[in-house]
């Protein structure tokens, strides 16, 4: 084999360097005659084969006494492929007795050099693949000047290297919590960026940054499982790799035409308008039970929530969403057509509909589609939990929601199937007639039985199981004439599906939604133009046929920001100036066209901590609670809250409706967090603007009284070199700016944990 092996093209300015003996990425530059060092890469591959399959106590299956093959050997010089868009190198390799091809394809268009990996089993021996991992350590040591970027994931904005000191998870593109899935190092001194991008539709994958003394790793566990058939194969998504001679500040604006453009992902384009300015009161008919038999019943019966109809309006509220009724079929399947079993007293929610369009107020219902549930199901989760690592722990205090490591989840997930075990069970038919009557709709494992987490898991790439949902989905709208859904973790079902259907890529199942939602807003959209998909997951395939996404990737910020434990983490956003930057990146990474639910307090973030620490007034009080609110309900889209959340920011939820109202750059407009400058980084600062209108939303993120600055550029107000007035909306009060040639400068004064929100046109 030759000593270098060097790929080049045409099509773009990227010299790629490969180890001779695996064929995998060693280093990187630009040829574009500047004289910038290469970045330079360790890279390998572990293929994770064979094995035992075993249930998991918390749901799926884990495997175990499998094999990792890590020893790639190159077998062939690269092959070259023009394609109509670029060039493709096709090298193939061996690890163990496994062939694999290497597909490296260099394009025009951003992100410029992508990397498949197809992996084929050998005709012998073990021929089930688990796991295939591709790792990239980014090789730092002897430079400075370093910086980590990675939208959407826990991690502040330009992040110096030096400081990067554990382990993050990035949410990949069709993730849970939100982002893209890119990371970014940025070379200050060298002026240039790396680019590192996973991307699969299949799977959902696993992203991680690990810190190392070399530099840190960039790891991605593409979850790639399967059996092909004999001479069949299993391919990955596309590893995306880029070097830009530009600091990340000046790369940032063209990120979205790379997703657009270089990735093929958009959001819809007929997303309705009421969407963007909806604000949403999420309710539950019923009653819910946590540890230690303390429940929480705010509308017992579906004549309550109707009853309270004109308290929620006047809130300010203008849509309500629906869960489904609890504590039985709870987010379980039980029976679509069944809407009082499954949400409320039909009739009675017939009339809540009719009586909310009669007060321009719109009802959508919270729809389940990761599994069905029995007694056999609930009798398997439940045993599971006993049987596991968690059961002792079940009265361990957990943090809220998506602020620790994982771990506390799963507890408060353990304690969550043992709590309402008593009801799933009671509710439940033993076997659920769809397992009997449409076995195919299910995800099983090797031995043929069905799997699931704490349900009878659907197989969501099911065609047959597809167009089931559909046409159910359709019914209720036509049935109901309610405004559309928000669709539950239709991603929850994030494990291999070994049913003999997909079994030679056992994957498949995990991002089955992705084809259902987009059938799924064609049908609902013929049927009512104006209706409302809205889900749980906010990575950016998710965001492709939603009009609106859940904002978990928010969730950690709050007690970022608010340093409840009076621990400043360096790694994290850790005030209102890094707040804003954060929302701008994630947002700069987002489909055109993207809308984010805003919320505090829902029944995710309730239902996982215990009694005195499930709503965020508990946690870090009411005044943390009325700061929080005011930045994620006047910085745009939809905010939503869970009934009860209310209590203690009445006033303030009714302020800030209607400022949503009189000023719709609220909701509907763009932030802009650089044109107006406050010399106090405590302080959340965002503009407004919607065409020629802008108004200045300031928050007092600590609790010190503050008197900032605010510089503000003429081009957003008039000053013309006089002195000028400016109301404060939300308190209702004048205040005289400074006129300036370029700017008008303006004293605030801030009370602890205040929101002011200035009109400047």
């Amino acid at each position: 084999m030759a000593k270098s092996l060097v790929l080049q093209t045409e099509f773009n300015n990227l010299e790629l360097e490969l180890d001779p003996e695996s064929g995998l990425p060693v280093r990187l530059w630009l040829r574009d005659g500047a004289d910038r060092p290469a970045v330079e890469l360790e890279s390998s591959l572990r293929l994770v084969t064979g094995g035992d399959e075993v249930h998991s106590p918390v749901g799926g299956l884990a495997y175990r006494d499998c094999v990792e093959i890590g020893d790639l050997r190159r077998v062939s010089e690269p092959v070259s492929m023009l394609l109509a868009d670029g060039r493709s190198f096709l090298i193939h390799a061996e690890a163990g007795q496994w062939q694999v091809s290497l597909r490296y394809t260099f394009r025009g268009d951003e992100p410029r050099i992508g990397l498949r990996v197809e992996v084929e089993p050998p005709r012998e021996g073990v021929r089930i693949l688990r796991n295939l991992h591709l790792d990239t350590r980014v090789v730092t040591s002897g430079q400075t000047g370093w910086r980590l970027q990675a939208p959407g994931s826990r991690v502040r904005p330009d992040l110096p290297l030096e400081q990067f000191g554990k382990r993050l998870e990035v949410s990949p593109a069709s993730g849970l919590k939100g982002s893209a899935g890119l990371v970014a190092l940025e070379n200050l001194e060298q002026h240039q960026t790396f680019v590192w991008w996973p991307f699969s539709r299949a799977e959902i994958g696993d992203e991680t940054v690990v810190p190392g003394p070399d530099g840190p790793v960039l790891a991605w566990q593409t979850d790639l499982s399967g059996e092909p058939e004999p001479g069949g194969s299993l391919e990955t998504g596309e590893l995306f790799l880029d070097l830009q001679p530009q600091t990340w500040s000046q790369l940032l604006p063209d990120l979205r035409r790379w997703l657009s453009e270089g990735i093929g992902v958009r959001g819809p384009n007929d997303t309705p308008s009421w969407i963007r300015s909806a604000r949403i009161f999420e309710v539950q008919i019923g009653f819910s039970v946590f540890h230690g038999d303390w429940r929480y019943e705010p509308y017992p019966e579906a004549a309550d929530l109707l009853a309270d109809l004109d308290r929620i309006q006047g809130l300010g509220f203008t849509t309500i969403q629906i869960m489904p009724r609890h504590p039985f079929p709870s987010y379980n399947v039980f029976d679509y057509a069944d809407v009082t079993t499954s949400w409320g007293d039909e009739d009675i929610l017939r009339e809540l509909v009719r009586q909310c369009h009669q007060r321009g107020m719109r009802v959508i219902l919270d729809i389940l589609l990761h599994g069905v549930v029995d007694k056999e199901a609930v009798a398997h989760a439940a045993d599971g939990v006993r049987n596991g690592p968690y059961f002792a722990r079940l009265d361990e205090k957990t943090p809220p929601l998506w602020q620790d490591d994982g771990e506390s989840y799963l507890v408060a997930y353990s304690r969550h199937i043992v709590d309402f075990e008593p009801y799933w069970s009671g509710g439940s038919a033993a076997r659920h007639q769809l397992a009997d009557e449409h076995p195919e709709w299910f995800c099983r494992d090797s031995a043929g039985e069905i799997i699931g987490v704490y349900t009878k898991a659907f197989d969501n790439a099911h065609p047959g199981w597809q167009q089931y949902f559909i046409d159910s989905a359709v019914a209720l709208v036509e049935r109901l004439d309610i405004d559309g859904y928000r669709f539950d973790a239709p991603t929850y079902n994030y494990f291999a599906n070994w049913s003999e259907r997909s079994r030679t890529h056992a994957g498949t199942s995990m991002l089955g939604c992705l084809v259902l939602f987009r059938h799924l807003r064609r049908a609902l959209k013929a049927v009512k133009p104006d209706v409302m998909l809205y889900t749980e997951p906010s990575g950016v395939l998710l965001r492709e046929d939603m009009d609106v996404n859940y904002n978990y990737d928010e969730q950690w910020l709050f007690a970022a920001v608010m340093n409840a434990d009076q621990s400043v983490d360096n790694q994290e956003v850790r005030n209102g100036r890094e707040l804003g930057q954060w929302l701008a990146n994630r947002d700069a990474l987002l489909p055109a066209g993207s809308i984010t639910a805003h919320h505090i307090d829902s029944h995710d973030t309730f239902w996982w901590p215990l009694p005195g620490g499930k709503w965020m007034r508990e946690q870090f009080g009411v005044g943390a609670t009325r700061a929080l609110t005011g930045v994620f309900a006047l910085s745009g889209d939809p905010f939503m809250m869970f009934v009860g959340g209310e209590q203690g920011i009445e006033q303030d939820l009714v302020t800030i409706a209607r400022l949503r109202d009189e000023r719709p750059e609220l909701a509907g407009g763009v932030s802009d967090y650089t044109s107006v400058t406050v010399d106090n980084d405590a302080v959340y600062a965002v503009t407004r603007r919607s065409g020629t209108d802008a108004t200045l939303v300031l928050v007092n993120l600590s609790t010190d009284s503050l008197t900032v600055t605010c510089r503000i550029p003429t081009t957003l107000v008039s000053a013309g070199g006089q002195d000028l007035e400016l109301r404060d909306l939300y308190v209702a009060e004048t205040l005289t700016a400074a006129g300036g040639d370029a700017a008008a400068t303006l004293a605030v004064d801030l009370a602890p944990l205040q929101v002011r929100a200035i009109a400047l046109t």
